[in-house]
């Protein structure tokens, strides 16, 4: 079977790296959530893969993606000259007999009929997408979860471990999950260079524990050294890489040696029989859709949009009147706005700039404007950490 043009692009980039004994997911595989703002469709799988290659590529930060008739349709929007795009699948239903594209709906009753339903096919068109930072118009992007500290991942993986009644031990130097036993067993915290290094290691072993006859069921009883084996670590090197930058920790730091022995083996795979990197894929975001399912993800989520809102509502409400606005100047310096008058005008009502230092006193020290800045500090992406108690203060009251 022909490769498409986006998984000749993944196939041809995973050899490259894997010959030179690199992991492609461990190269810096950012903007998980690649999604079309026109659609909101969000970008799974193969598609996926490849947009985190090209992100890696070009150092795209942006996780929107426009075709270039949706760019033209906005007279707002402008494509960057020299911009090139990135190949996508797009799969629809086929009828093989009057040759035509089908809805779902009409997939459903073609496959119903049993005089007609080997007539039912797929057939793959390939577009090609523009990433937001060769887009002109649109406006800056900005994700809270990237606000997330690790405490995010630990409570994902906690709850993932309860809710799925997996045991986890600690001890000894190896990681491996025991299929027997349905257990995670893990190497002390204390032995890994940092937490980012345990958690990586962690992920990968509860990306294997997906794989029991109670969860997703998928054949995991194989020897070492065998292609079976090597495709489930395939499997779990993707997934818990998904999960890594979903999770917002840096996976470019976790470590190669333990993965050379199946590197080979991978090259062989893609060589021989390509489309078993895709199965893999394939298989890998289901790992990663479970394991954030029984993780509780979106709740832990917002549970730590909220803690950082209040951490800083917390930090701007026990700062001095001087430092606080040395901080609106730090902000206005960072975003070229007026953010005093921004917040002031705008979101109080008021005007004060011929009012007394009081009134203004009064104003910025309100729990109404210290929400506000608040909400403005993190749709800006600025953490408390840029504040300086150097003399800054370029505002005249």
């Amino acid at each position: 079977m022909k490769l498409t043009k986006t998984r000749e692009m993944i196939a041809n980039e995973f050899l490259s790296c894997l010959e030179q004994e690199q992991l492609p997911w461990k190269k810096g595989w950012k903007t998980l959530d690649n999604f079309n703002p026109i659609t909101k469709t969000k970008y799974r799988g193969v598609n996926l893969v490849a947009l985190m290659i090209a992100a890696e590529i070009k150092g795209y930060n942006d996780p929107r993606w426009l075709t270039f008739d949706q760019i033209k349709k906005d007279e707002n929007l402008h494509l960057q000259k020299g911009s090139k795009g990135v190949p996508i699948e797009f799969w629809s239903h086929y009828d093989k007999k009057y040759k035509k594209i089908l809805s779902r709906k009409e997939a459903m009753e073609l496959y119903k009929d049993e005089n007609r339903k080997d007539d039912l096919s797929f057939v793959c068109k390939t577009y090609y997408v523009f990433n937001g930072s060769c887009i002109d118009g649109l406006e800056p992007y900005f994700s809270k979860e990237n606000q997330i500290s690790n405490s995010l991942a630990n409570s994902v993986i906690q709850d993932f471990l309860s809710n799925c009644q997996i045991s986890l031990e600690h001890k000894g130097s190896g990681a491996y999950y025991s299929l027997n036993r349905d257990t995670v067993v893990m190497p002390s915290i204390e032995l890994f260079d940092n937490e980012e290094r345990y958690l990586s290691v962690l992920l990968h072993e509860c990306s294997h524990a997906t794989g029991h006859k109670k969860r997703l069921n998928r054949p995991i009883i194989n020897s070492f050294g065998t292609p079976e084996y090597a495709k489930e670590e395939l499997r779990a090197e993707i997934s818990s890489s998904f999960l890594y930058n979903k999770l917002n920790l840096d996976y470019s730091d976790a470590m190669l040696s333990n993965n050379k022995a199946y590197i080979q083996s991978w090259i062989s795979i893609i060589k021989d029989k390509p489309q078993e990197l895709f199965k893999a894929i394939t298989e890998a975001d289901k790992i990663y859709d479970y394991v954030l399912e029984k993780g509780n993800y979106e709740k832990h989520l917002e549970q730590g949009i909220n803690m950082e809102q209040d951490k800083t509502i917390d930090f701007l409400q026990n700062m001095k009147i001087e430092d606080k606005l040395n901080l609106i100047a730090e902000i206005s310096k960072s975003t070229n706005e007026d953010i005093f008058n921004k917040l002031t005008v705008s979101h109080l009502g008021c005007l004060f700039n011929d009012k007394y230092y009081t009134d203004v006193k009064y104003a910025i020290e309100s729990d109404e404007f210290n929400h506000y800045l608040a909400d403005f500090m993190s749709t800006k992406q600025i953490g408390i950490e840029m504040f300086s108690t150097k003399p800054s203060m370029e505002l005249a009251l």
